[in-house]
């Protein structure tokens, strides 16, 4: 009589999902608070193919994915990000890959008020345009910690005092390190001449 042997054979899917192609690189700006919001990330096979990949395949048609962000440098002007994707199967199986993305500071200085300045006694019944320098950089709010202000006028433009009150528009330009510029105008007041009455006195 023949004997009968039950013999298992377990197929184990250790395969990892394959992930061809270059996810696309992403640019976004750095918001006017000075926030970073980066893109909401793909977590479809469509989405990963419309981004730069060629093919997400796999013996599993279950696919999970997850990810992390990482900055990779401390440049101000162009942060860029490390986004690495996990994509694993319901085996547990899992293949990574990576994008790129930059966060852009093309942000503008921004001004607060700036109030009428007076101009400083010079020689000669004159008045010289100050430097606008400090008061400006009290009142400019920027991303980037590095300012730089010129003035039209330049500092110690001398103009004659007359009969009436002057005013000089001086266009204030501040710039940051990353190229981003803004223009403020300042008005620079010259006062007007003090007239004296006299008056004779008889004895």
């Amino acid at each position: 009589r023949p004997a009968v042997f039950t013999h298992k054979i377990w197929v184990r899917d250790t395969v990892k999902p394959i992930l061809e192609g270059t996810l696309n690189e992403l640019s976004v700006d750095l918001a006017e608070d000075c926030g970073i919001t980066l893109p909401d990330p793909y977590t479809t096979t469509a989405e990963f193919l419309a981004n730069g990949l060629t093919a997400v395949k796999d013996c599993n048609s279950s696919l999970t994915v997850t990810k992390e962000d990482v900055q990779d440098n401390n440049n101000t002007c162009d942060r860029f990000y490390v986004r690495t994707y996990k994509v694993t199967d319901a085996c547990g199986n899992f293949s990574t890959t990576n994008q790129i993305i930059h966060v852009l500071d093309n942000t503008a200085p921004t001004f607060k008020t700036i109030g009428e300045q007076t101009a400083l006694v010079a020689d000669n019944c004159q008045y010289q345009i100050p430097d606008l320098k400090d008061t400006t950089m009290k009142s400019v709010s920027d991303c980037n910690g590095t300012i730089f202000v010129s003035q039209d006028v330049a500092v110690g433009t001398k103009y004659d005092q007359l009969a009436e009150k002057q005013t000089i528009p001086v266009v204030v330009t501040v710039e940051d390190s990353c190229g981003n510029q803004n223009t403020y105008t300042i008005d620079v007041i010259i006062p007007a001449v003090v007239k004296i009455d006299t008056m004779m006195v008889s004895r």
